[in-house]
């Protein structure tokens, strides 16, 4: 049986995208919604969920409720900024959605609706990146 150690981090080194709002088309009287292939989400996205899967790799994925924690870090030039906390865009909850989505494109829950706590902070740091950590909360 896969390990089914009860938490798991990853650090993911880049600068965090957040998920943006779906564009809409109209084609024969049809309305659809779409994000353009071009957009960079997707290749954070992917990067995500490469590392989360090989993380996995040798354990099952997380069942039942779990917490949720993200730190997401931009890069500043200002010494005095490190640290900070950073309150311009993009959304943290935008920062969220994607994260999750890949999280569960890789396997680490079969639904981000298992997502029962979720703390997440921005803030300034000399170098770009993500530490999400996930930890089940059932015993």
């Amino acid at each position: 049986m896969p390990d089914r150690s009860t938490r798991l981090t990853l650090l993911i080194d880049g600068t965090p995208i957040a998920q943006p709002r779906h564009r809409a088309s109209c084609r024969g009287g049809f309305a659809r919604l779409y994000l353009p292939a071009d957009h960079a989400v997707h290749a954070w996205k992917d990067l995500i969920a490469t590392e989360a899967f090989q993380a996995m790799s040798g354990r099952g994925q997380f069942e039942g409720a779990v917490s949720v924690e993200m730190s997401f870090y931009f890069k500043t030039s200002k010494a005095g900024q490190v640290g900070a906390s950073r309150m311009t865009k993009p959304d943290i909850d935008n920062l969220a959605k994607a994260v999750m989505d890949a999280l569960t494109e890789a396997g680490v829950w079969s639904d981000d609706a298992q997502v029962a706590e979720l703390t997440c902070v921005k803030r300034h740091h000399t170098e770009p990146r993500v530490i999400i950590s996930v930890e089940s909360l059932d015993d």
